[in-house]
């Protein structure tokens, strides 16, 4: 103002002397009066520039202590200050005492303020008498308001005076009249012991305007924050919203009462006004407020809503012509709330989900909401009446009410076709997509407690009823198509009929018929399942066909997401994803299923004709049954459990199975050694298997463990990596391929190896007796002992193209004792008759203990093939010529693959 009355000035007197140039002779004197006064005028504002700026410099810094004298002298603490200066230019024609790094402790010894700036406007005035503190600014930091348990807050500027008693004066050394106060980025925090409320703001800006310093005055204010979270009694509201707010309040300091003239509250879309008033007594308040509205959205009035109880609803969008109406009325303590009243009409509405695969039209209903007699959680009810509306042009009807939302109690009915649709839109199901058809409900009834509902023990106190049917409802699951053709549903309380049933699903046609109860358990488990619920059923299961892998993909992560991210980071996390869901969905089931399959498949594994019975209990699965698979017959007694990790134990019996098949739809059982490729027979065969997987679902070879009795009739061995290797060394051909009569044997896998026994092979080539041990790596350590007379007889003889059966007994004058070991690429064959003796006798000890543990597996006799009698040793006490260590020098050295 001083620099544009100076400038108002010099125009003046510019005009001026320009009519005396153009009306006097005496111009030239006129010109020089001109500029005495012009610089006259400039030296004087330049010389007010520098006395203000002389005065600041010698008199600004009792002006910042006079300001912060005044804040420690009104304030029950000290406040703390990293830096502070006066300034001038950035609030002219004002003053600005700008403090830094700010520190401010409330009444209750905690924090009150902290912040990077504090700002404080003054009049010019201040420099020549009492500061006059005008304005007031915080910026980048936290407040935080704390009311105690009888009602006395941490805040006060005029120093600390409990609630009800009148404050005494104070002479101050600076004088606050303020009338404009601001935040900008502020954390704001609020918690109320008295109320048992809190809440945390980011205001992001607000101003507050009026004559603070009247007893009675107008304030105007506005603000824009994000709520962090509103909290009344334990319960959130609004958390992540954003507010906006405009009011006019008449405030009375001496009566404490607040009264809004006109308020606009903004959350998200929805647009609400206020007025009324609140005035705070010793207790806490007393409210006497109404509320309205009419523009926004029904969807952000349900985000109003704790999110714990919207669910699927999170997501809802809708269209259509609503009103909103309450009130708050009535004192608020420690003890008691004032009463809530609200009521909602929609009509003529659409909803709209992006879970929602179904056209929802014409819908409306009324809601009303009361917090009781009482004004609690506990005595609140909430009431939706006659909602009804079409889904893909059926009709439907409901109704629905909440009692003590502290511990809510439901009443629902429901009548109409559900287009299967909505399904995605109401169950918390995140891979339910794409429903098709109807679910007709017929009559049904729910009411009782939600908690009841939650805990499969207090089922018997909610009550159930009503009729469901399926018309060709379908929906994919996990990208995969699920249809339910037809079937009934028959609710009565706890337990459900299930009345024919069909599911069919990829590989899967089955039908169902049986009882099971715990289904609202079930459908209302979290994700933790904390309240251990689980559908228990008793059902007959026929198919035509059951595609286990398939059923098991419904839920989980799907095989084409775990393809798709394959050789990516993201493909053991799906996988690890997969094995918590399948763990999950098997914790919800407890039950048993009688068996009648057509035609069924589980990996690689392909079956006909299966019957037994499969159950679900704890977390695992039982599967007991016969079937005939791969040209045989099988006996399957196992358990899949999928906690911790997966883990599967199995014992099976096979008769006369084609022994390729087995090995190629058993997937080799983990290992690359003995494959398919190398065998074809009759298999015999009692198994015993222990398997255990990781966290991503993959074999844990380490922990894989097998024992078997196997025996093999009509076979033929080719191709076969260590035969191959001894024929190559002994020159023999016959041992690429060779055919046997039977080959009986024990066998173990654990440690990442395959232990064979001692067994007796009669075979085309030569009989043999072997045992040793192959490594999943390659690592080979093997024994053999071969009828020397055979094999010379047989290079004399030539290649038997018919692989004739050589006899089992002593044919020719003296046996062979070889080991073989190193690796498969890099290997030695020594000579060494007492070392492969020695094994061979610890090796049936070994193969004892393997026929004993299956034995007690099985709980019956397994018999072996024994080597014949009269297969001894020719060379035993022979006077023959010896090697080195004992034995004949028959010319063959070893080392090496030939």
């Amino acid at each position: 103002m001083i620099i544009f009355h100076i400038c108002s000035c010099l125009a003046v007197v510019g005009r001026q002397a320009s009519a005396d140039l153009t009306h006097t002779p005496f111009h030239f004197t006129a010109m020089r009066r001109f500029k005495k006064i012009a610089k006259y005028l400039l030296f004087s504002f330049l010389g007010l520039v520098l006395l203000l700026f002389l005065i600041i410099q010698f008199f600004g810094g009792s002006i910042v202590r006079s300001v912060i004298a005044g804040l420690n002298e009104n304030l029950q603490t000290e406040i703390t200050v990293g830096d502070a200066r006066l300034s001038m230019l950035r609030s002219f024609p004002n003053l600005s005492v700008d403090l830094t790094e700010v520190n401010m402790a409330g009444s209750d010894g905690g924090p009150l303020l902290e912040c990077e700036q504090l700002s404080c406007r003054i009049g010019l005035s201040s420099l020549f008498g009492r500061t006059h503190v005008k304005q007031i600014l915080i910026a980048d930091g936290s407040l935080r308001i704390v009311v105690d348990q009888d009602g006395n807050p941490n805040y006060l500027l005029t120093g600390y005076t409990p609630v009800g008693v009148e404050p005494e004066p104070a002479a101050e050394a600076t004088e606050f009249a303020i009338d404009d106060a601001r935040l900008q980025n502020v954390e704001f925090i609020y918690e109320n012991e008295q109320l048992r409320s809190a809440a945390m703001l980011q205001i992001d800006w607000a101003e507050f305007s009026g004559d603070f310093g009247q007893v009675v005055y107008q304030m105007e204010s506005e603000a824009t924050a994000q709520i962090h979270f509103i909290e009344n009694q334990g319960q959130r509201f609004l958390e992540g919203k954003y507010v906006t707010f405009a009011a006019q309040t008449q405030v009375d300091n001496d009566q404490q009462f607040y009264q809004f003239e006109r308020v606009r509250l903004g959350l998200g879309l929805l647009a609400m006004e206020l007025n009324g008033g609140i005035r705070i007594t010793e207790d806490g308040m007393d409210l006497d407020l109404n509320f309205g509205s009419d523009e926004g959205r029904l969807t952000d009035l349900l985000s109003l809503l704790p999110e714990n109880y919207l669910g699927p609803l999170a997501q809802l969008e809708s269209r259509g012509s609503w009103l909103l109406n309450g009130s708050v009325l009535g004192p608020w303590t420690s003890r008691i709330s004032p009463r809530v009243l609200a009521t909602v009409d929609f009509s003529r509405g659409r909803l709209r989900s992006p879970h929602l695969d179904a056209s929802a039209r014409d819908i409306a209903f009324q809601a009303n909401f009361s917090n009781g007699d009482l004004q609690r959680l506990s005595t609140s009810v909430l009431e939706i009446n006659n909602f009804s509306g079409s889904l893909d042009g059926e009709d439907f009807e409901l109704y629905a009410k909440m009692e003590n939302l502290n511990a809510p109690r439901l009443q629902v009915r429901l009548d109409g076709h559900i287009a299967m649709g909505a399904l995605p839109g109401i169950l918390p199901l995140d891979n339910l997509q794409e429903g098709r058809g109807f679910l007709h409900v017929n009559g049904l009834e729910l009411s009782g407690r939600y908690e009841d509902m939650l805990r499969p023990r207090r089922m018997g106190q909610v009550r159930v009823k009503g009729n469901l049917e399926l018309d060709n409802a379908a929906f994919e699951l996990n990208d995969r198509q699920v249809r339910f053709p037809s079937g009934t549903l028959v609710l009565d309380n706890n337990r459900m009929q299930l009345q024919e049933l069909v599911l069919e699903a990829p590989g899967t046609v089955v039908d169902f018929n049986g009882e099971a109860t715990n289904l609202i358990p079930v459908l209302f488990a979290d994700s933790l399942n904390s309240q251990d619920a689980a559908l228990e059923f008793d059902a007959l299961l026929r198919g035509r066909s059951l595609d286990i892998d398939e059923l098991l993909n419904l839920y989980g992560v799907s095989d084409e997401e775990v393809a798709a991210a394959e050789g990516t980071a993201m493909a053991d996390s799906l996988r690890r994803r997969s094995v918590v869901e399948n763990g999950r969905i098997t914790d919800l089931l407890e039950g048993r299923f009688e068996l009648q399959i057509d035609e069924w498949n589980y990996g690689q594994i392909e079956g006909e004709g299966f019957t037994g019975e499969l159950r679900f209990a704890q977390g695992h699965m039982d599967l007991n049954g016969q079937t005939e698979a791969m040209d045989g017959q099988f006996q399957l007694d196992g358990r899949l459990d999928f906690r911790p990790l997966p883990r599967i134990e199995a014992r099976v019996t096979a008769s006369q199975v084609d022994v390729t098949e087995f090995f190629r739809q058993g997937e080799n059982f983990g290992q690359e050694i003995l494959t398919a490729e190398n065998l074809e027979g009759n298999l015999n065969s009692r198994m015993t298997i222990k398997a255990s997987f990781d966290e991503a679902g993959y074999l844990d070879y380490d922990r894989l463990h097998i024992q078997a009795g196997i025996g093999i009739y009509d076979g033929e061995l080719h191709d076969f990596g260590m035969l191959n290797n001894f024929a190559a060394f002994l020159k023999a051909r016959d041992l690429e391929r060779v055919r046997f009569s039977q080959l009986e044997n024990f066998l173990e896998i654990k440690n990442n190896t395959v232990y064979i026994p001692v067994m007796f092979i009669q075979s085309s080539a030569m009989n043999m007796t072997i045992s040793g041990e192959h490594s999943f790596t390659n690592r080979i350590d093997y024994n053999i002992k071969v009828n020397a007379g055979q094999v010379m007889a047989n290079k004399i003889a030539g290649h038997d193209e018919d692989l004739s059966l050589l006899r089992a007994r002593r044919n020719g004058f003296f046996n062979m004792y070889f080991k073989i070991h190193g690796t498969v690429e890099n290997f030695n064959y020594e000579r060494a008759k007492r070392e492969v003796k020695q094994d061979f006798r610890r090796s049936e000890a070994y193969r004892l203990d393997i026929r004993q543990d299956l034995e007690r597996s099985f709980n019956t006799i397994i018999r072996l093939v024994e080597e014949p009698a009269d297969w001894l040793d020719a060379g035993e006490g022979l006077d023959i010529v010896p090697g080195s260590d004992g034995e004949l020098d028959f010319g063959i050295s070893g080392g090496g693959r030939e």
